[in-house]
């Protein structure tokens, strides 16, 4: 039984540099993919450059509207 225990342990821990590899290499190939596809389609970019923006406003308009209701 120790033995299982062993060769589970052993075989874990030296598929660990393997599954980071992984990981990494997933993260890094994401960004590769997304910034290639903003290259060919520059509205994706401004899509949510714009949506940020409308994100922003609504958030200090909600600001604004709750100091108005305070003063009231």
């Amino acid at each position: 039984m120790r033995k299982r225990y062993k060769i589970f342990l052993i075989s874990f821990i030296l598929s660990l540099p393997f599954w980071w590899g992984i990981n990494s290499l997933a993260g890094n190939l994401e960004d590769f993919l997304f910034w290639q596809e903003i290259s060919k389609q520059p509205e994706i970019f401004t899509a949510k450059a714009n949506q940020q923006i409308l994100k922003n406003e609504v958030e200090r308009l909600k600001i604004e509207r709750l100091q108005e209701s305070l003063k009231n």
